[in-house]
């Protein structure tokens, strides 16, 4: 909506970059509520192609895992990923965790 309703382009991606910014802030506040300890997690948040930006910034942070949800449904084969998912898998130089939902299994 922040790019929708601003009036300009350069605004539009400081509003972005707001928002953002506090979803990350909640995921962290999140993470530390079940015990893990702040100092080992961070976050950052980026708009863009989400595949790419995922590569992206695994490469520039050195990142030992990239875990990424998959949604789908129990109809679709494992074979036919969705785009980000893909980019993210055939992309990144560090090992890739798809998450699936149990029921998408059957």
């Amino acid at each position: 909506m922040s790019y929708a309703t601003t009036p300009d382009e350069a605004r539009a991606e400081q509003e972005i970059e707001k928002e953002l910014a506090g979803a990350a802030a909640r995921w962290l506040a999140e993470i530390a509520r079940t015990g893990v300890n702040r100092d080992r997690v961070s976050s950052e948040a980026a708009y863009g192609n989400a595949g790419e930006v995922t590569v992206e910034t695994a490469a520039r942070l050195q990142a030992d895992l990239i875990v990424i949800g998959r949604r789908g449904s129990g109809l679709v084969r494992p074979a036919l990923l969705g785009s980000t998912v893909g980019t993210v898998l055939h992309g990144a130089r560090c090992p890739v965790l798809v998450v699936t939902n149990p029921s998408d299994a059957r």
